[in-house]
């Protein structure tokens, strides 16, 4: 059966999809008996979610398929798969990502128009897929730290549970470009999520949040990792260099076991009136025990400014 349409529109989950098209639908034999399948191509289409008026994409061509393996009104919906899938959508705000995305991640979406793709997989078990995003003039946070430049973000859903308790991003990377007073190119930071799992990621019914990062990659702004660092002493840093961290964070405070190595050929260190200037490498990390954590650190400078790495007081 095919039904074509100036106006279809279909609500899944939290979602509502309109826009104009077909609906195609076929009964088919399986081994255990008839399935459905479904399938609704919508032109012009237009996906919101929940109350949220604005819309997520705007999408010349957006598809959605259902696999039912048994068309009975109660089995349907724990039997069924659902595939969204979007080959070109403009994001007119990505800002209305922000609700998507945990408060612990180290990127935040703020604002801006940016170009997507995507294929998402919905089941009884969960979520799985990716969604990339691009676009200039984008305002993120990173590491609390709000920036304008330009991003690509290539986010890869491992699994996200229906009931919001699990967030699997491992394998998600993004590009972030950004114009800097100081230097004449264009700073350029990339890192990618070796690991991004997330536990109650929205603090449900009370729930504390609790992280777990392991990312590599390349930081041209190092004061992006201000937060991570112990706070006694006024520590802060400056330059550009190669970047590991393990974090494993509840809420937003770090736990025993989390670490963060920083390798720099401009590596700038300050802590209460001294500075440290050079090449080397600077290491943060959290010790003790989860009801009394410590956060400390380890700087190594071979070649300084002052000679030997040694700090100086800043003048």
């Amino acid at each position: 059966m095919t039904v074509e349409a100036s106006a279809l529109e279909t609500r899944f989950l939290d979602f509502h999809a309109e826009g104009r098209g077909r609906l195609i639908a076929r009964l088919v034999e399986a081994a255990d008996g008839p399935a459905a399948e479904l399938q609704l191509e919508l032109e012009q289409a237009r996906l919101t979610r929940g109350q949220d008026t604005r819309p997520l994409l705007l999408a010349p061509s957006l598809d959605l398929t259902a696999d039912i393996d048994t068309p009975t009104r109660d089995h349907a919906a724990r039997s069924a798969t659902l595939r969204l899938s979007w080959p070109e959508a403009a994001v007119p705000d990505v800002a209305v990502f922000a609700r998507h995305l945990p408060e612990s991640s180290p990127l935040r979406l703020l604002g801006g128009s940016a170009a997507s793709r995507g294929q998402l997989t919905f089941d009884a078990s969960g979520v799985r897929g990716e969604v990339t995003l691009t676009g200039q003039d984008i305002r993120t946070s990173l590491l609390d730290t709000e920036v304008l430049g330009t991003l690509g973000l290539e986010l890869l859903l491992a699994h996200a549970s229906l009931d919001g308790s699990l967030l699997d991003l491992s394998g998600s990377r993004f590009t972030l470009e950004m114009d800097d007073d100081d230097e004449a190119q264009r700073l350029t930071t990339r890192l990618l999520a070796r690991q991004a799992r997330f536990t109650h990621p929205f603090g449900a019914d009370g729930q504390i949040p609790r992280t777990q990062l392991v990312l590599d990659g390349s930081v041209d702004r190092l004061g992006f990792l201000d937060r991570l660092l112990p706070r006694a002493h006024g520590l802060t840093l400056r330059g550009a260099g190669q970047l590991q961290a393990d974090l494993d964070l509840i809420g937003h405070e770090p736990q025993p076991g989390s670490q963060v190595r920083m390798d720099a050929n401009h590596l700038a260190v300050t802590f209460l009136d001294y500075r440290v200037a050079g090449s080397g490498r600077l290491e943060a990390f959290v010790e003790g025990d989860t009801a009394e954590p410590k956060r400390d650190w380890h700087s190594t400078c071979p070649v300084s400014r002052w000679g030997g790495g040694t700090a100086r007081p800043n003048t």
